[in-house]
């Protein structure tokens, strides 16, 4: 089993349980989390239009890996060319400046990009790097957190990048809020393949997968 972990510079910061990084199953979205299976709840046995929360894709992606939250309260004002922030805790903050990204977007929401400093470190085994996602499903039009990679077997801190989005001058996020998603991975080399469809694979994998009403894809898929 690969192991992941993490730390903090910032004294006491891991004693408080809700203030650590913790399984992305803890903040799947509430629209998502109430969804019922089936529409309306309904009680057929037969129902071939379950919703998203039926789909293994949905569920998956949303179970993995782990989110970061905030670690203190985050006040953030902003008109798009000044800006200023408070924390608590002593927590750092400092801006990716607009020549830097945002100035060769003509056409962009983005009115700041500013990062959390040294709050979290990451440590991965030889080979395995995490990738940073902002949350999915989430639907938050004030800010989302920047995709990125980190070889965090050779580099081991984690700054969020705060995507500004919202036409408000100020965004406030709160203590423990969930920021961002981070995923290990394995780092590989993969070469492009080109070729002829083969349908009898294809239509056995159908059979193998989708072949019963309820649950064939979860059941016989292969870790």
């Amino acid at each position: 089993m690969v192991k992941i972990k993490f730390s903090s510079r910032l004294e006491g910061l891991f004693d408080v349980e809700r203030l650590r990084p913790q399984p992305s199953k803890n903040f799947l979205p509430i629209e998502f989390k109430n969804m019922p299976i089936k529409p309306n709840n309904d009680k057929n046995i037969i129902n071939f239009f379950p919703t998203a929360k039926a789909c293994p894709s949905f569920s998956d992606v949303l179970n993995e890996g782990y989110v970061l939250v905030a670690p203190c309260d985050i006040w953030i004002k902003t008109d798009g060319y000044n800006y200023e922030y408070k924390t608590k805790k002593g927590v750092s903050m400092s801006i990716h400046p607009s020549g830097q990204l945002i100035d060769y977007y003509e056409d962009t929401n983005v009115k700041l990009i500013i990062k959390i400093d040294n709050v979290w470190i990451c440590e991965t085994p030889k080979g395995y790097s995490v990738r940073q996602l902002p949350l999915l499903y989430h639907f938050n039009p004030d800010w989302y957190v920047a995709y990125g990679i980190i070889d965090t077997d050779q580099y081991y801190e984690i700054n969020p990048q705060i995507i500004i989005t919202s036409n408000k001058d100020e965004i406030l996020i709160k203590q423990g809020e969930p920021l961002c998603y981070v995923i290990p991975f394995k780092r590989e080399n993969y070469t492009l393949e080109i070729t002829e469809y083969n349908k009898r694979k294809h239509e056995a994998s159908l059979w193998n997968l989708l072949g019963t009403f309820k649950g064939a894809y979860i059941k016989n898929r292969k870790h």
